[in-house]
């Protein structure tokens, strides 16, 4: 996508190694979809960038930053609210360092024509992404010997994920078709808006049981495969109730 802007938009300065550009062009294109599109308005980040590893604001850090201060047990409530700093730095949480075996396991097993079917998989990059397996021996030395300037970080970091999740082409195109909402929480009115476009919006799930499993496969594997390299995560989906916000 991003050779295609650049061909368009030759005499704009986009800076194409920003991830939130190419985020916010991603949703420029489809926004430009609707019948009606929305108006849109760029907010310049501001305070901290995208890739900043530590800590440098007063109120404001990257999510790289608050990731790399929560694996430190480093002092993070001056950037986040502090329900989430609580529970960042006494609940069980998951990096790829824990999940780099399962991932170099999945990628080192399965032959490159099974890989190739993988969403996302195109251009030869199940090769690559064999080969770095073999020379690495933890997550980042494995994105480093992939990662190019035409695939970023942040695609072979996501293309790990639907590896790791066995995700295929074909599955996520079944997903899409599903088309349901799991309700995670609201407040009084958003239980009140969901109540008006209840007809409107055909599967509307506040919980998963075994019924809504069905439909729910792909969330839930995913879920399980997450709590593999930990044992304090707990299941995350099975009867496990919205949260309402009052006030």
């Amino acid at each position: 996508m991003t050779e295609v802007f650049r061909t368009l938009l030759q005499d704009e300065q986009l800076d194409f190694a920003s991830p939130n550009h190419i985020l916010g062009l991603s949703y420029a294109k489809e926004n430009a979809r609707y019948e009606r599109p929305m108006a849109l308005h760029p907010i310049e980040r501001k305070s901290a960038g995208y890739h900043e590893k530590e800590i440098a604001d007063e109120t404001i850090a990257s999510a790289t930053a608050i990731r790399e201060a929560v694996a430190r047990q480093a002092e993070i409530q001056h950037v986040v609210p502090e329900v989430t700093a609580h529970d960042l730095l006494t609940k069980p949480t998951q990096t790829w360092d824990e999940l780099w075996p399962y991932l170099r396991y999945k990628l080192l097993s399965t032959h490159v024509t099974q890989l190739k079917e993988i969403y996302q998989m195109t251009e030869g990059l199940e090769v690559r992404l064999q080969e770095a397996a073999k020379q690495s021996t933890d997550f980042h030395s494995f994105v480093s010997l992939v990662k190019t300037k035409r695939y970023t970080w942040t695609r072979i970091q996501r293309l790990a994920c639907y590896v790791l999740l066995n995700i295929t082409e074909s599955e996520i195109f079944a997903q899409q078709e599903k088309n349901y909402l799991h309700i995670l929480g609201f407040t009084e009115a958003g239980r009140q808006f969901l109540k008006e476009k209840k007809q409107d919006i055909s599967h509307v799930y506040s919980r998963i049981g075994k019924k809504e499993a069905t439909e729910a496969q792909l969330l839930i594997r995913s879920d399980q495969i997450y709590c593999l390299a930990n044992s304090q995560l707990i299941e995350q989906n099975f009867g496990r109730m919205p949260i309402l916000i009052k006030g």
